[in-house]
Order: C-alpha cells, then sequence, then structure tokens
C-alpha cells in the first residue's frame, strides 16, 4: 500500500503484471499467488526508491512467513496415504479380514474406491488412511499381505 500510495499508474502496474503472470502459467495454490504479490511489492519498492520501506516489509513478511512454516499453521496433515486391497467378494455381515490390520495401526480410515474385479469374485478397495504416529508402514503393509483374504496391497504415500 505504501509503495502504490496514491499513484494511479503504480495501481495498474502491479495489476497488470500480476495479470501477465496469471496468464502464463495457472496459480494452482493461494500460497504461491501470495509469494508473486511480495516478489511484486519487493521490486516495485525497490524501483520506486523506498528502500527502507522494502527492506522492513520484506523482512516482515519473511519472519511471519518462517513462523508460520514453523508452526505448520494451517496443515491438517504431513501426508496423505491411498492403500489399495483386493478382498474377496462375499455377502456375509461379517468384520472384514483387514479390520483388525487396519484397528491396530489406522486412527481412522474412508473407503473411497470399491471395483469389481476378476468377474466380480473379487473386490479392490480404495482407502485413504490416517495412521498412528507410531505406525511403521513397511508393518502395516506386511500384516495386510500376511492376510489369506487379502491380496494385491499397495500403498501410495504423498509426503508434504
Amino acid at each position: 500500500m505504501i509503495i502504490v500510495a496514491n499513484e494511479l499508474v503504480r495501481a495498474f502496474t502491479l495489476l497488470g503484471a500480476f495479470a501477465v503472470i496469471r496468464f502464463r502459467t495457472p496459480i494452482k495454490d493461494a500460497r504461491d499467488g501470495a509469494f508473486i504479490f511480495w516478489a511484486l511489492a519487493a521490486g516495485m519498492g525497490a524501483g520506486v526508491g523506498l528502500y527502507v520501506e522494502t527492506t522492513l516489509g520484506v523482512g516482515l513478511i519473511g519472519l511471519f512467513v518462517w513462523l508460520m512454516h514453523l508452526s505448520r499453521f494451517g496443515l491438517t496433515s504431513s501426508r496423505e496415504i491411498l492403500v489399495t486391497l483386493t478382498v474377496p467378494q462375499t455377502g456375509s455381515g461379517d468384520a472384514p479380514a483387514y479390520a483388525l490390520v487396519f484397528e491396530t495401526h489406522l486412527a481412522g480410515h474412508d473407503l473411497i474406491n470399491v471395483r469389481s474385479v476378476l468377474g466380480g469374485q473379487r473386490l479392490e478397495l480404495t482407502f485413504y488412511v490416517r495412521p498412528r504416529r507410531d505406525t511403521d508402514l513397511v508393518g502395516f503393509s506386511a500384516g495386510l499381505s500376511a492376510l489369506p483374504a487379502v491380496a494385491d496391497v499397495s500403498l501410495v504415500v504423498r509426503e508434504r
């Protein structure tokens, strides 16, 4: 705001620069947009000769970004895990074979996809899982694979 002040030309320059950047590269994350504005403000501040204000602004915003990174503010999870497994198609109301392994290793799970395979003899289940803090994912996968009714266990982990 200090850089733009009452200069209409600077305001339109800032808007135009952001529009060109946005047009060339789609911004998928709000943080990316914030960093672009941060860089544009720093460049414009230095360009118009407001060195003290620019240095102070960049330093304060950098401090806030660093503190938010350390506090993990706004993050719900540090990793996302998808588990895919194949089980026999049964019509019984019994607890599934994998239920005990899930209870032992997971804080929670959500079934997100069911697919019939092998001509309807088996079901491929895909879960979004939230492991407990002390869970070893290799042990979790091995526990599922050791069950005779469970086949084709696959874990996909995305670290953030």
